[in-house]
Order: C-alpha cells, then structure tokens, then sequence
C-alpha cells in the first residue's frame, strides 16, 4: 500500500509540474511575450485591433483585416474610413515567396505606436521620445532638416534614423554613415536603414510612418 502511495503521489506532482507549465505557457502567449512584434528593435504600430511590426508576414493580416485590398504593385489599403487610412508596403521573399511588410503608415485616429504615440498627439511627444528628431517643411523624403519652431512652421515632418540594430541617428548623424559608406564601400544598402516620420499639422500628429529607406522611398 506504501508503494502505490508514493507512485500516486509521483504521478500527481508530476502531473501537478506539467499542468504549472501549460498555464505558464498559456499567459506568456497571453501576454505577447512570444510575439514578434515584442522582440522586435523597430517601433511597432497599435492599430486598436492588432499590432503591426517590420518584417511580419503579410498574410497574417488576414484575420484582423479581411477587407484588405491592392493599390498599386505592392501597396495595399489595410483599412480605411473617410479620409483616413491604414496603408503599407509588402516585399516577397524570392526565395520562400513569403510576402514581407517593409513598411506601414497610419493616419487613423486611436492608431499610433506601442510606446504610447498616436494620432492626435502634441509634436512634444515625439521630442520628448527621440529628442534628435529633426523636421522638414519640405514634407519630403531626403529633404533638409531643421529644429521646429511651433510659432513658423505650421506644418512639418519629423524623421528618425535607425540602423538594423534599432540604435537612433539624428539627420546629421545618418547622412555621415550614408557618407562614410558610399566612400568606403561604394554603396550604401537603404534596406538595412530605417526611417521613423512623424507629420505634423499646427503642433498635433496627423500621420505615422515607419519602414526600411528603400520602401520608403518606393513610397514616395
């Protein structure tokens, strides 16, 4: 009787020890720790219904989007209402032919990004988050940049550099890299650069934009 005692009680710790880790698992999955979107060095977008980051696959959007539809090429229309919209840029894989999103832009009101900018918000956010933006009143992609003055710009674009790694470059900064590695090395691969804009219309954000220069610049 001993011996089964102790075989019941071995069964049910064991059983006990498993159970612990399924409810474990069930909350890390619960709580995105398992996501992409959470290891990701890029910021991610919060659409209210799902989070979008760089690199996710396209397709995986079905679900959250299912009136998703081609524009043009590779932009696609992830929802719209009005005048506002939720667009982006895919790139296929030649080797998996996996459909990539490069690059995502929001002008949808309650969107912005997961550290807690969005749509609406004062342009002070942004300084207060990446304090080397510059802006443009140019609006423009590659377009000179300058400090904002609220008084005289009533509407411009704020841009922050990344490289792959999420490390932040001022404008100044990113156009010395650029520099350095055209004379280095004779080119310079937009696709492991980053641009994180940010317009902004008389002090209020009115759109988000984030993905890989080369993207961007198919964009524009």
């Amino acid at each position: 009787v001993q011996k089964k005692s102790k075989k019941g009680l071995i069964i049910g710790l064991s059983l006990g020890g498993v159970l612990l880790v399924l409810v474990t698992v069930v909350i890390m999955f619960a709580s995105g720790l398992f996501n992409s979107a959470s290891s990701s060095p890029f910021p991610v977008l919060d659409t209210g219904k799902t989070q979008i980051y760089y690199g996710e696959n396209f397709d995986s959007l079905e679900k959250e989007f299912p009136n998703k539809e081609e524009v043009r090429g590779s932009v696609y229309s992830l929802e719209r209402s009005g005048d506002q919209h939720l667009n982006c840029i895919v790139r296929v894989n030649k080797e998996t032919g996996e459909r990539k999103l490069v690059y995502w832009r929001t002008t949808m009101n309650n969107t912005g990004l997961t550290n807690g900018i969005s749509i609406g918000d004062s342009y002070e956010r942004i300084l207060a988050e990446y304090p080397d933006a510059m802006c443009s009143t140019e609006m423009g992609y590659g377009s000179s940049a300058h400090k904002y003055n609220p008084e005289t710009d009533s509407r411009v674009s704020f841009v922050v550099y990344m490289d792959e790694n999420g490390n932040t470059y001022s404008y100044a900064e990113y156009g010395k890299k650029r520099a350095d590695s055209i004379r280095e090395q004779g080119s310079f691969d937009l696709t492991k650069w980053y641009g994180l804009y940010f317009d902004v219309e008389n002090g209020q954000i009115t759109q988000i934009d984030f993905g890989d220069l080369a993207a961007i610049q198919q964009w524009h």
